[in-house]
């Protein structure tokens, strides 16, 4: 029962808190006078005993009125509630006074008037429409007698009620005053309650003594109140809550320590009532008349108003503005300056120095909070995330101050400028004058009596002082400070006499600054000397004691004459340091210049500094100290940053020494409390201090040896002894270093208390000077090696003893963790955003401080991360959301902020460690920081409210954090951005990056959670972008999460052609479709994305930005059609989908808009300036993506198209399908015609504004000669970047970075052009990256064929029109630099395409389209001549890793026109003299950049291998082998002469003996990669090129080709014949060094045809030699036989081999004496050819064997022979090897076959001289003979007569029965032979049969002529057969038989075959080759010779 009544009493008093502030709230906004419910508040308030007495339920169930019981079982939040209501009693009851009123207008007593009732009425004294009294004004006569009755019962022991009672004793105050004011004209209604208190009160008898009663009336009870009721005391512990612990401290109301909620609205006003209490009092009590305790408490709560907690400096700055001008009000001020600057216990108030530092630093506006632990004052002028975008306007009274937080900052340096000027310009000096000796009475003052005179600027005095007598000075007072008091000054006693010390005030102006600061050095130096004396006094100065008499104060040194001002010093004035708390006083003088200077942008600080500078140069010296005496003139000149230093390098070394004793402490507990807390306040000081002198304090932090690393210290500089100049302050000495132990000590003792404040501290001084160092990027006037050194040190202190260590240190406040986390996250990401990796990066010659920094920080946590410095990262952004939840529940506001900003920071980093990783040659290597984001964390109770250990995944945690919507709209956008970054990061790791699912608790809820968000139009629209940017992320990157995406979950979906009913299913199967009901009714990313097409057009509108973003998303599914196919099937099916998609690519994007977006979110950028480029810039993006889903479309129904095999449908079948609903929106586009053009147009259009960029880097040149902007480039790749303001250069950090000597008046204005501009540039970079992305998808649709969805001819003609006009824009392009280049690569890309969608449309069918051809050739003409992108500099820049590349699409579409010019030059076709003219100026110009190409990137090619210069180069030189066609030119000497010009041939030769051509040279890992060797296969190509033509072959030969050839790479396999067709280290595919040889045959053969026309010698000597080289190899070749395999590479071999002999044979003349070598080579060639012969007859004429002997080399032939080999099983005629339906692979082999064949017969034919046998005369035949005439056919012999007739007989059958086809077998794979074509078989077949009947004839006849001729009287000898015969020689040689004997046996074999296989062949011939008249054929012409010459 009491927990339930506990719950309830909680919940009363939550709602009473809410009802108070709402009322509050609504009374202070003067809705309703105070007056008029004035009674029913203090009634209600006393009544429930200002909220401790409520209604609550008791034991019994009950509810009655409860006293403090009901709050015996209240929790530690309720108690604070509890405590609040209490506040908000006590405001609301004070507040109903309206004190305002009273203290700032006088009041007049007058007859109450008639008052408007509700409805109208009029109401006298009682309204009747109500019946309740409405009175007009707080002193109203009827209600004063109400509150008197009501504040009457007041209890008179709560010091609760005291407020209530101050306020209305000024009440009675006031009406007192008033009623004597008005005399006798006093209002009767006020006689009645003026008697009541003041019994003899009568309106005769009105006078003073009424005043007086009156005010000894309200200032008994104000004396009652403050007195014995102590409100003072009360307000001072209500405005400081639970105390300065900040465990104790309560969510008071005054302090607003709920953080989450901002100080905005309570604090400020309710410290306001609290204010007028305290401005009253004066008037009520003479404050220096109050005891000293009440006068000291005043004095407290003063200070606690304004200056403790957060910082409200609009409250201090109504005081400054309002308040001080009334004297009254402004006593405090008086009591505090009257005996400035003494100090000790013998003074009143001890004096005014503390008090008034502890005042002025209050009133600076600065809070206490903001002063601990070193406040980051990077973030002083943020504005609290609780209060961020308010905008309000709180009354007071008749005034109003604004307390918007934007305006707080400003409100604080003007404060800080009122406590500098008050204190620069003090009037007033105190001293102790001493009354007798050297310094007494008539030696240095006297007194003067002047009645008449007036001391001016005294506001009071007393003592013997009174009246008309003065102090003079006799002689000038050199003060401290520097200040010099004239001669003959007044001053007044303001105490002493009698014995005591003389306190005199002099009038006297002079700098409260410079006192102070040598108040501060000597507090330092007795702080030193007392650690280093045992707390002894200073050596030569006494101490002050007061009642020590005149004899114990320290005398200064008088030297007379000369008018020279007599120096005094601080201990001379009247200073007692020894009853002083001296730590204390440094912490306040402090804390009071931290105050001042702690904004950098505040004027003041610079006065400050000034003002002591011009003080301290004659500030006096004690010339009885030692280190003072050698100071120039006596004087010193002393600095506030050495002063700091060396305060707080004594205090670290007594913090080391851990000495017991301090001057103010009672215990070494206490003395090492306040040690420490002097340490804080001096690092605080240096922290500040680095914003505003800089340059004073980066040398000392160099030099300096404080809380060190490695012999360093707290400076973070190194351990030399070095001095370091600064620009204007002299050298500055190093101080003496700290041991290491000092810093182990001060750590160590904060991490045994758990607070940090020092080390709060040290990470604000390293966040000072890493700001500074950004600000001053620009300047000079630091080394950067000096800030570089220094901040490198630091950032390594900061992580070493900070970051890697602090999760593991126990805290009191939990809140120090997350901010130290905050802190040095924001250091780190502040070193990152301030340097780009890459080019330009250092961005000015400061850069180098932020490389270095940057370098540290990724090998920290990226490239060397260590688990002690990522884990930190990682573990906190695990359990940060459970410890928010917790601290929520618990209602710890505050640290939950904290805690929210922590993971913010920690998000950020995590981002850009990412960013720069993807950036890194680390990219394919998975980081420890990913690595840790996919383990598991252990989670114990400790670290989240839980009960027991569980292990959760980071990753799932960020997640989590996304779908978070308790932790505010940041955190959920950034940890969707991180996983943003996450999924991009994995996507470049390799070779299996891991998945983001398995790393997931339940990652189909997750991806479900955030479909439902994006679903929403409710939710965020920058969450819902970046939602839809991670699920295009994750599609692209992540497969399994892109299935939970695009499906919903894991259940695989159906097709939609999919049956529905499918009865064949098991119950099984059905069941498990009904378990998955719940998966399909989950809506798919996809789905919600397709269902917001009715969407678009609003969004296209309002927000195009989360139009684009959806719409990739889409585009990313359709890149990954195959993986989900499904989803994109019905995506297909959708035609809503598709006319949306086509209305958005038909929209034309406008170049203005109206102003009415009011629900547009760009990047915050301003409407006016960048809204419209950054618009226009999301809808180009947005039709870039939808052209991308269009493209991709074309390309799947391109592929999806299959070829039908007969051109019209066959009767009885089915219809074709209908086209799909996406075919059909193709084609709409594709229409050519008005849509399809303006939208290319629109595609090649650039917003690039060169003149903008050109502008802005000279404004760069002029204001920062020395920074580049590329510094400022945002790391986060292009698909992270919001289009606007801040896209490409993070223009805010330029900002900063501009110094203050900058802003002047002239150069203001041009300075905020600047920033101006490069937020324009911005913007442009958004709208051309754009447009970029629109031309590139644009080029991606023409690529897929998207354009030629209308395939016809007139579709093509009006294509090609269009690229006229896109050549020509890309032609005349002016504009240059890198993204022109870019643009210009994408151009080229979309005209490439373009034109190769029109590569069918033939040029001669129609003239316009020749015409058109004509004027594309001379903008290509332009574009490859182009000055402002030549292609040849892209392809430098391509050979080193450099520009975009775009020559090699200068290079397609020149092959593209070079092609296609070439139709032009067709037989029978007419060109006109313009054309041919045209087509040679621009293959000519093709040819020249071509050849210079060709010759850099040979250069290149012998420094490195490089595989982009072997691209280029295969490229290049197929374009040359067809732009050098003759027919494309007028003289093909033009380009012969640059090609000899750049010595082209010997290049090439050159670099081929370089290479590797048969891969051997380079590990197996890179040849695998690159499938060949580099350069040598394109250095062959373009030998092969030139060789085709007879003076470029000349030109190659004369370069010594053959002798290049003799010394390759591969020539020690080639000389024993040992190179094979496959290579080990690449299996499937063919040996690269014997295709290259192959090459490498028929570029000898040709050289062979052209230079050995010209000169036999080149055959004799040249090509002998490289056969005799090489001859092994050839052998090899000519020694195949049917038991070998037979591969396309062998039948290429042997090809290449007969034609370099038939090339021979052609270039020999066979009866030169001179062609010796080359005669022998072919008749050795005539022997091996023969058994070849044999074995390929063998083989022709066994199909079986012959298809049984093919092998297969690549894959896909491995395939296409394994299927046809087995249809090949049982041929029975040689002529169905050719059936190329069923065979086509067998069939282009077996082609391949018929050409060697051929080459060697028709070898034989030139060999044997067969032309001559035939036309000659027998006399000149040849006498040697290569066959025998037998029939006898034996494979591995000879090839006989026999082996001639069956092979003639064997092809005559061939042709017989081969099928004609149109043109060549188009084949479904990709071989490496060429395609068999049943025409060109034909004819190689038929010339084969030629060579078969004139070799058989010739030598036939030969054989028997030679017989005849030499043996016609011998006679037969038995046993002679022909085979007797030897090979190759003369027959007359052998025994014969007679000429009758042989005539037998030639007729009855060879002769009848011979004569049957010709009649044959005649015909066969005549049917082929279409021959009308077969008696005129070369068979007959044969069958007549043998005739004759034979069987005659």
């Amino acid at each position: 029962m009491e927990g339930y009544r506990s719950l309830v009493v909680s919940q009363i008093l939550l709602e009473q808190h809410a009802i108070l502030e709402l009322l509050f709230w609504f009374l202070w906004q003067t809705f309703v006078p105070f007056s008029q419910i004035a009674l029913s508040i203090l009634k209600a308030g006393y009544k429930c005993d200002l909220g401790l007495r409520l209604n609550a339920p008791s034991a019994t169930g009950t509810t009655k009125s409860s006293g403090l019981g009901a709050f015996a079982y209240l929790e530690d939040k309720d108690q604070s509630v509890l405590k609040n209501v209490e506040m908000m009693w006590m405001l609301l009851c004070v507040s109903v006074f309206d004190i305002h009123q009273l203290l700032n207008s006088p009041i007049i007593l007058e007859t109450p008037l008639a008052i408007t009732g509700p409805e109208g009425t009029s109401g006298g004294p009682t309204d009747t429409a109500t019946g309740n009294e409405l009175y007009t004004r707080i002193y109203d006569s009827r209600l004063l007698p109400q509150l008197h009755t009501i504040l009457s019962s007041t209890p008179q022991d709560n010091p609760r009620y005291a407020p209530i009672l101050l306020s209305w004793a000024y009440v009675l105050y006031c009406v007192s005053l008033a009623a004597v004011d008005a005399g006798e004209a006093l209002p009767r209604q006020y006689i009645p309650f003026l008697q009541m208190i003041i019994p003899e009160f009568s309106v005769d008898t009105i006078g003073d003594r009424t005043s007086e009663v009156g005010r000894w009336m309200s200032s008994m009870i104000t004396s009652f109140a403050v007195g014995e009721l102590g409100v003072l005391t009360y307000l001072d512990a209500c405005i400081k809550g639970g105390g300065e612990d900040a465990e104790k401290r309560g969510n008071g109301v005054f302090t607003a320590e709920d953080w989450g909620q901002g100080t905005a609205f309570g604090p400020p006003i309710y410290r306001e009532v609290v204010k007028r209490l305290l401005l009253c009092l004066p008037s009520l009590l003479q404050l220096p008349l109050l005891p000293p305790q009440h006068l000291t408490a005043y004095l407290t709560l003063f200070t606690t108003l304004f200056g403790y907690g957060p910082s409200l400096p609009e409250l201090a700055l109504d005081y400054w503005e309002r308040d001080v001008v009334n004297a009254e009000q402004r006593a405090i001020f008086d009591i505090t300056s009257d005996t400035y600057p003494l100090a000790g216990a013998g003074y009143p108030l001890n004096g005014s120095l503390e008090n008034l530092i502890r005042l002025q630093r209050a009133l600076t506006g600065v809070g206490t909070w903001e002063l601990q632990g070193g406040c980051d004052l990077s973030s002083m002028s943020s504005i609290p995330s609780g209060s961020a975008g308010l905008d309000i306007e709180i009354g007071y009274g008749t005034g109003v101050l604004p307390l918007q937080e934007a305006n707080r900052e400003n409100a604080r340096k003007h404060t800080s400028r009122h406590v500098f000027h008050y204190l620069d310009q003090m009037e007033t000096f105190s001293m102790v004058l001493q009354q007798s000796g050297p310094m007494g009475f008539r030696n240095m003052w006297d007194t003067i009596v002047d009645s008449s005179s007036v001391y001016a600027g005294s506001n009071g005095g007393g003592g013997a002082g009174a009246g008309g007598m003065f102090y003079t000075n006799l002689h000038p007072f050199l003060l401290p400070g520097g200040s010099i008091l004239p001669a003959r000054s007044r001053g007044k006693l303001i105490s002493g006499g009698s014995g005591k010390p003389l306190v005199v005030k002099w009038l006297h102006g002079h700098s409260g600054w410079s006192v102070l600061l040598e108040i501060l050095d000597e507090c330092g130096k007795r702080l030193r000397n007392s650690s280093s004396f045992a707390n002894s006094s200073l050596p030569n100065q006494a101490s002050l004691a007061i009642t020590h008499g005149p004899g114990h104060m320290a005398t200064p040194h008088v030297k007379r004459g000369g008018g020279r001002p007599v120096p005094f010093t601080l201990a001379s004035i009247g200073v007692d340091f020894a009853s002083l708390d001296v730590e204390g006083l440094i912490v306040e003088i402090l804390d009071l210049f931290r105050s001042v200077i702690m904004h950098k942008d505040d004027a003041s600080h610079v006065a400050l500094f000034d003002s002591m500078e011009q003080s301290t140069d004659s500030m006096p010296v004690d010339p009885m100290d030692e280190d003072r005496s050698n100071e120039l003139g006596g004087k010193k000149n002393l600095d506030l940053a050495q002063v700091v230093i060396q305060i707080l390098s004594d205090a670290l070394v007594r913090a080391g020494s851990k000495l017991g004793r301090f001057s103010g402490g009672p215990n070494a507990k206490a003395a090492a409390g306040q040690n420490l807390r002097l340490i804080t306040s001096s690092v605080s000081m240096l922290s500040a201090l680095a914003r505003v002198l800089p340059r004073r304090v980066w040398p000392l932090m160099r030099s300096t040896g404080l809380l060190g690393l490695a012999g360093g210290g707290f400076g973070f500089g190194a351990t030399t002894q070095q001095s370091y100049k600064g620009s204007d302050n002299g050298a500055y000495v190093q101080p003496s270093s700290i041991p290491q132990s000092t810093t182990a000590a001060v750590l160590a003792s904060e991490r045994a208390t758990g607070s940090y404040d020092i080390t709060l501290s040290v990470l604000s001084l390293v966040r000072s000077l890493l700001d500074n160092a950004i600000e001053s990027d620009m300047s000079s006037d630091i080394s950067p090696e000096l800030k570089g050194e220094v901040l490198g040190n630091a950032l390594r202190f900061v992580h070493a003893s900070v970051w890697c260590e602090y999760t593991g240190w126990k805290y009191r406040r939990l809140g120090d963790r997350f901010e130290i986390g905050t802190r040095v996250t924001s250091i780190y990401c502040d070193v990152l955003r301030n340097w780009t990796a890459g080019a330009g990066g250092e961005g000015s010659s400061n850069g180098l401080v932020f490389r270095g920094l940057a370098a540290y920080v990724l090998d920290a946590f990226l490239f060397q991360a260590t688990p002690n410095t990522v884990t930190p990262l990682v573990h906190t952004l695990t359990i940060g959301q459970d410890m928010s939840r917790a601290l929520k529940s618990s209602q710890r506001n505050a640290e939950n902020a904290k805690l929210i900003g922590l993971l913010q920071s920690y998000l950020l980093l995590s981002r850009f460690i990412l960013a720069y990783k993807r950036s890194s040659p680390f990219a394919s290597r998975q980081s420890l920081l990913e690595h840790l984001l996919c383990t598991g964390t252990s989670i114990n109770s400790s670290s989240v409210v839980a009960s027991r250990h569980h292990k959760v995944i980071p990753v799932d945690s960020i997640a989590n954090l996304a779908l978070s919507s308790d932790m505010g709209p940041i955190i959920p956008v950034s940890a969707v951005d991180m996983l943003s970054s996450v999924v991009l990061s994995f996507g470049e790791i390799q070779p299996s990056p891991p998945s983001l699912v398995t790393h997931m608790t339940d990652a189909e809820e997750t991806v479900n959670q955030l479909v439902r968000i994006v679903s929403s139009n409710y939710e965020e629209s920058r969450l819902r972008k970046a939602i839809w940017s991670l699920m295009a992320h994750s599609v692209d990157h992540q497969p399994a999460l892109a299935t939970l995406f695009v499906t919903g979950s894991f259940f695989v979906r159906p097709s939609a052609n999919e049956k529905k009913d499918d009865d064949k299913k098991d119950e099984t199967a059905s069941a498990s479709k009904a378990s998955s009901n719940a998966d399909r009714k989950t809506k798919s990313a996809l789905t919600i994305a397709v269902e917001t097409t009715s969407l678009w057009e609003a969004l296209w509108k309002n927000d195009p930005a989360l139009l684009s973003v959806i719409i990739r998303f889409i585009d990313a599914v359709f890149r990954h059609e195959l993986e989900h196919a499904a989803a994109v099937e019905s995506v297909r099916l959708d035609s809503s989908f598709w006319m949306r998609l086509m209305w958005i690519i038909k929209q034309r994007v406008p170049a203005d808009f109206a102003d009415d977006t009011d629900n547009m979110e760009v990047d915050k950028t301003e409407k006016s300036k960048f809204y419209t480029s950054v618009r226009s810039a999301y809808h180009k993006l947005a039709q870039a993506f939808a052209v991308n889903i269009c493209a991709i479309e074309a390309g799947s129904q391109r592929r999806s198209v299959k070829p039908t095999p007969s051109p019209t449908p066959v009767a009885g079948k089915s219809k074709a399908p209908p086209p799909a609903v996406s075919l059909m929106a193709l084609k709409n586009i594709s229409q050519v015609g008005d849509t399809l053009s303006s939208q290319l147009k629109e595609a090649m259009k650039s917003s690039l504004d060169i003149e903008l960029h050109e502008r802005l880097a000279h404004q760069l040149r002029d204001f920062f000669p020395d920074f580049s902007l590329e510094a400022l480039q945002s790391p986060f790749p292009a698909v992270q970047r919001l289009f606007g303001a801040e896209y490409l250069y993070q223009v805010t950090l330029l900002e900063p970075r501009v110094v203050p000597e900058m802003t002047d008046r002239e150069s203001g204005a041009k300075l905020r052009q600047l920033l101006n501009d490069a937020q324009a540039v911005n913007c442009n970079w958004s709208i051309v990256d754009a447009e970029i992305e629109h031309t590139r998808a644009w080029k991606q649709f023409l690529q897929e064929g998207g354009a030629t969805m209308q395939d016809d001819d007139k579709g093509k003609t009006e294509l090609f029109k269009l690229s006229i006009s896109m050549s020509e824009t890309i032609a005349n392009e002016h504009r240059t630099g890198k993204t022109m280049s870019i643009i210009h690569t994408e151009r080229l890309g979309a005209l490439l395409a373009l034109l190769e969608s029109t590569w069918s449309l033939s040029l001669t069918a129609n003239k316009e389209v020749a015409k058109m051809f004509a004027q594309l050739l001379r903008n290509v003409h332009a574009i490859v001549m182009s000055e402002v992108f030549p292609p040849i500099e892209s392809l430098r820049q391509s050979a080193v890793g450099e520009g975009t590349g775009f020559h090699r699409q200068v290079l397609r579409i020149a092959y593209f026109c070079a092609r296609k010019a070439r139709t032009l030059f067709h037989k029978g076709q007419i060109v006109t003299a313009e054309q041919a003219a045209t087509v040679a100026s621009t293959m000519l110009s093709i040819t020249g950049l071509v050849s210079t190409a060709l010759s850099e990137a040979i250069d290149a090619a012998r420094v490195q291998p490089n595989i982009e210069i072997d691209r280029d180069m295969e490229l290049l030189v197929t374009v040359f082998e067809q732009s050098t066609r003759p027919e494309l030119h007028t003289s093909p000497r033009l380009w012969l002469e640059r090609v000899q010009e750049l010595n082209l041939a010997r290049s090439s030769l050159e670099l081929l003996t370089k290479c590797d051509i048969g891969g051997n040279l380079v590990d197996g890992e890179t040849l695998r990669a690159y499938h060949y060797p580099l350069y040598a296969r394109h250095m062959l190509a373009l030998q092969l090129c030139l060789s085709s033509m007879e003076a470029p072959a000349e030109t190659l030969a004369l370069s010594g080709a053959i002798s290049a050839y003799s010394n390759l790479s591969i020539a020690s396999d080639l000389t024993v014949g040992t190179l094979n067709a496959f290579h080990p280290e690449l299996p499937g595919e063919r040996n690269p060094g014997q295709l290259a040889w192959c090459n490498l045959l028929a570029i000898v053969t040709a050289l062979v045809g052209s230079a050995g026309k010209a000169s036999s010698h080149f055959i004799e000597t040249e090509v002998t030699s490289f056969i005799q080289l090489y001859g092994a190899q050839i052998s090899r070749a000519l020694e195949w036989n049917v038991g070998q395999p037979l591969s396309s590479a062998t039948l290429e071999e042997l090809e290449a081999v007969m034609r370099l002999f038939n090339a021979i044979s052609l270039g020999t003349n066979p009866r030169s004496a001179a062609d010796i070598q080359a005669k022998t080579i072919l008749q050795t060639f005539a022997e091996k050819g023969l058994t070849l012969l044999q074995h390929i007859n063998y083989a022709l004429s066994h199909p079986n064997h012959f298809a049984s002997l093919f092998e297969a080399i690549t894959a896909d032939e491995r395939r296409a022979l394994d299927k046809e080999v087995g249809q090949a099983v049982g041929m029975s005629s040689v002529y169905e090897l050719l059936d190329a339906d069923k065979r086509p692979f067998i069939a282009s082999l077996t082609q391949r076959m018929h050409v060697v064949v051929r080459d060697i017969l028709s070898t034989l034919v030139i060999v044997n001289q067969g032309d001559e046998v035939v036309i000659g005369e027998p006399e000149d035949w040849p006498t040697v003979v290569h066959i025998a005439p037998t029939t006898k056919v034996t494979v591995g012999e000879l090839a006989t007569m026999g082996t001639l007739l069956e092979m003639g007989n064997g092809i005559i059958d061939i042709l017989q029965h081969i099928k004609l086809t149109d043109g060549p077998v188009k084949f479904s794979m990709v071989y490496s032979t060429p395609t068999f074509d049943s025409s060109y078989d034909v004819s190689v077949l038929s010339q084969s049969l030629e060579s078969i009947a004139i070799f058989s004839v010739t030598q036939l006849a030969v054989w028997q002529y030679q017989i005849t001729a030499g043996n016609s009287g011998m006679e037969d000898e038995p046993g002679m057969e022909w085979d007797d015969v030897g090979y190759g020689k003369d027959p007359t040689m052998g025994r014969v038989g007679k000429r009758a004997a042989m005539l037998p046996g030639l007729g009855g074999d060879v002769l009848n075959e011979l004569t049957s296989m010709l009649s044959k062949a005649k015909a066969a011939l005549a049917k082929s080759a279409g021959v009308k008249d077969p008696s005129k054929s070369l068979m007959a012409l044969l069958e007549a010779f043998l005739n004759m010459r034979v069987m005659s």
